[in-house]
């Protein structure tokens, strides 16, 4: 019987000491980690009015992605429940068709379904977090960011022809939310679920032969991402 109570007793404390860790380890604390996961990038497009024979013409150019992925590194503080943290984060989108139609009618103008091109965003990003505690090993969190984003076209051409396309952007800005959840698989290691919407202002992309008759194309980035990373608490 006593032998058990003991059992109990030293059950309980490990218990305990599981979850002060668990709860204190990251408290005041920097670490610092790796997060990566699939990158759905929305259509861009774009709308302009054009000289065709001698009329004013409205054309939209659009831009379709078939998938893509993004890659993560940051390093970061805990201040108690709050966190802040800097990002830098690049995605990789695979092009899958361009398109050029007159917006009166919607008649195509410009169309290339064989597209092998890709477009590559880098962001650099200042974010905050809070954490809640919803036991001693899960911590579900929300978040913001806000920095600047570089993106480039690159090798947009048709698999038929020799165009090769590499616009320049202009930095913009950027803004990003976060929802995900931590998980204190030891008291220096924790598993990270994520779930990203980023944002961006427009760019403003300077064609070089992909839409035919088009000089500029402007629009913003829209990504929404899914991801599976891994933190290391410093100290």
């Amino acid at each position: 019987m006593n032998k058990n109570i003991n059992k109990i007793k030293y059950g309980f404390c490990l218990i305990a000491i599981l979850v002060s860790n668990s709860i204190f380890a990251r408290y005041d604390k920097f670490y610092t980690g790796f997060k990566s996961g699939y990158t759905k990038i929305s259509n861009l497009s774009d709308s302009q009015t054009q000289k065709m024979f001698g009329l004013d013409v409205t054309m939209k150019p659009t831009v379709k992605f078939k998938h893509g992925f993004n890659a993560e590194l940051y390093f970061g503080k805990y201040f108690n429940r709050f966190r802040l943290e800097t990002a830098i984060n690049y995605i990789r989108e695979n092009v899958d068709s361009v398109k050029v139609t007159a917006k009166s009618n919607g008649s195509v103008l410009y169309e290339d379904n064989n597209n092998d091109g890709h477009l590559a965003s880098t962001s650099i990003m200042l974010n905050g977090y809070y954490d809640f505690h919803l036991t001693q090993f899960f911590y579900p969190y929300l978040g913001i960011g806000l920095g600047a984003n570089i993106a480039k076209f690159k090798s947009v051409k048709s698999k038929n022809s020799s165009e090769d396309v590499k616009g320049k952007i202009i930095p913009v800005m950027a803004f990003q939310g976060m929802l995900g959840i931590d998980y204190n698989f030891t008291r220096k290691f924790i598993i990270i679920l994520e779930y990203r919407f980023l944002l961006t202002t427009n760019f403003d992309y300077i064609k070089k032969g992909v839409f035919p008759g088009y000089n500029e194309f402007k629009d913003n980035i829209i990504a929404n991402s899914i991801n599976i990373g891994l933190k290391f608490i410093i100290g």
